[in-house]
């Protein structure tokens, strides 16, 4: 009997840390948010943008052009020794600016799986930097 009670007491205790030591979600309104709550276009981020990440021997380069009538267009090219790989994808994009928040509309992509698909992404603007979700790009001044 002592033995069930012990059994049944690391049972109870096991299943009382599983609660206890589960982490919490991060903050991000991404997976609920409301459509309705985003009604324009911050022209903050109307321009050319770019990030570059380079490795030994691998380079990946992706732009993103908003434009001033909603929509946008995002170029990525990863280039791996000698073979290189572009994606690309359109659509439009409107934000809510009182969360700071981007919604993208996937209206035509080279993986043609993402086409219909909604993405929402944190952003910020400042001094010719855009921060998307923690990926940080510059602004493209040569256009």
């Amino acid at each position: 009997m002592k033995k069930t009670f012990r059994v049944l007491g690391l049972a109870i205790v096991a299943i009382m840390l599983s609660f206890s030591l589960t982490a919490c979600g991060d903050d991000d309104d991404d997976d609920h948010f409301q459509p309705s709550d985003f009604k324009g276009q911050d022209t903050a981020l109307v321009g050319s943008w770019t990030k570059t990440e380079t490795g030994t021997n691998w380079s990946d380069t992706e732009t993103i052009v908003f434009n001033s009538d909603g929509t946008y267009e995002e170029t990525d090219v990863e280039v791996n020794g000698q073979n290189t790989r572009t994606s690309w994808e359109k659509g439009t994009w409107k934000t809510n600016n009182a969360k700071t928040q981007i919604l993208f509309q996937i209206n035509d992509s080279s993986d043609r799986s993402d086409i219909g698909e909604q993405d929402v992404e944190n952003y910020s603007v400042s001094s010719g930097i855009l921060t998307l979700d923690r990926d940080v790009y510059l602004a493209d001044t040569a256009n």
